[in-house]
């Protein structure tokens, strides 16, 4: 069992060699590290956690908002141990609760999300079938609704396991799926769009027009759906590891703990305004400009944490941009299959596409640990900045090569089109 810094682990009575061997750790072994340097701390802390199954946190007023706490919290998390936690207010010891979760990132429900809980493609592909002439304006309804979904319920979550525990919160939470969205989901997927109904956007047939031009079909199918899914899966490896180490970026970027995390929590928003943006002022733009704006600002964002150096306005940018960037990027992975590859087969093609980015998303926290290890923390940050330069170039050579492949196929007859395999 792993003991975060206690100042008594001589008390065991053991060699200092075999005190350490076991997770015991002395403050002023743990003091030392931490002024050599972050990268060294870390590494202490890592190496600390080998060899043990069971991680005990103790728990008290503003264990939240200690760094290094919220650090060795998240690599047992990842590591797969078990958490204990001590609680210093109600004296108790338990097992994990939503309240230790909350401590690994701000923007807790989204870390979670990264490894529990990926079902846009599904609930995109379902809307589609529905009203498939209206598509892409259900998905950015659909994400901009559910923008503050996931931080409400997990305040609601909060309050239901101080009153229930864990247990009742998540018998409680079963209910609510059973009770009410069950239903929704039953009568609202039952129905269907009128098939007369006249739309100008992505047509169920081949050989057919949207909104965005010609449909891809044949080799430039496949084509297209390995391109798009190649560069979804670069911006969601950059995306992937912003989002677990949001508040150590702030921090090593010069913002204490409290004010790192406060501003942190402001992705959520930034995400909102994005949706809404994307829905009021993006809704007339071609799906894939939409995707190379949204793609475009993330380099900027970037530049503007290496360049902070403690400016908290910088810094409150750089969040905002990240989680707009982020929330129509979500849209962007629904409404650019519609546009390019239309409704048939739709659900097919996103889970194509979903593939690589979900191992992607699996592997980026330890392929960073990985390149942090080697390099270190600030080679790393230039490491994902050239990344979304290349997610950015991707984008752009793909939108040319539509172009190029929409005059091709407008150019030729009905008859003389490929054939789609």
């Amino acid at each position: 069992m792993e003991r975060i810094g206690p100042k008594t682990s001589w008390v065991t009575k053991l060699a200092q060699g075999e005190r350490d061997d076991a997770g015991f750790f002395d403050s002023s072994v743990f003091e030392a590290a931490q002024r050599e340097s972050d990268e060294v701390l870390k590494r202490f802390l890592r190496d600390g956690l080998k060899n043990t199954t069971v991680t005990c946190v103790l728990v008290g007023s503003e264990t939240a908002l200690r760094r290094w706490i919220r650090y060795e919290i998240f690599q047992s998390f990842m590591r797969g141990n078990g958490l204990e936690e001590v609680d210093l207010a109600c004296n108790s010891i338990r097992t994990v609760s939503v309240d230790i979760l909350m401590m690994m990132a701000p923007n807790d429900a989204e870390l979670l999300e990264q490894y529990i809980r990926d079902d846009s493609e599904e609930a995109f592909a379902a809307l589609v079938q529905v009203v498939p002439s209206r598509g892409r304006l259900a998905i950015s309804y659909l994400t901009l609704y559910g923008a503050y979904a996931s931080t409400v319920f997990w305040v609601i979550g909060h309050y239901l396991n101080e009153a229930h525990g864990w247990r009742g919160t998540l018998i409680i939470f079963a209910a609510i799926n059973l009770a009410v969205c069950l239903p929704l989901n039953w009568l609202g997927l039952s129905r269907r769009e009128p098939a007369t109904e006249p739309r100008e956007t992505a047509t169920t047939k081949p050989g057919e027009t949207s909104r965005d031009g010609p449909l891809l079909e044949g080799r430039l199918r496949i084509v297209g759906i390995a391109l798009f899914a190649l560069i979804m899966s670069l911006n969601g490896f950059v995306f992937g590891v912003v989002s677990l180490q949001l508040v150590p970026l702030l921090e090593a970027a010069g913002l204490a703990g409290a004010t790192a995390v406060w501003v942190a929590s402001l992705k959520g928003h930034g995400q909102f305004a994005g949706r809404l943006v994307e829905i009021f002022f993006g809704r007339n733009l071609r799906a894939m400009t939409v995707a190379r704006i949204a793609i475009g600002v993330l380099p900027p964002a970037l530049l503007l944490l290496m360049v902070a150096r403690g400016e908290l306005w910088l810094l409150v940018a750089f969040t905002v941009l990240l989680g707009a960037s982020q929330g129509v990027i979500t849209i962007v992975r629904g409404a650019v299959p519609l546009a390019l590859f239309g409704t048939e087969g739709y659900g097919a093609v996103l889970g194509l596409i979903a593939t690589p980015i979900l191992l992607v998303n699996a592997f980026s926290p330890t392929l960073f640990a990985l390149i942090v290890d080697q390099v270190g923390w600030q080679n790393s940050l230039y490491a994902l900045l050239a990344c979304s330069i290349l997610t950015w170039l991707a984008i752009e050579l793909m939108s040319r090569w539509y172009e190029s492949a929409r005059a091709g196929n407008q150019a030729l007859p009905d008859r003389e089109r490929p054939a789609r395999s």
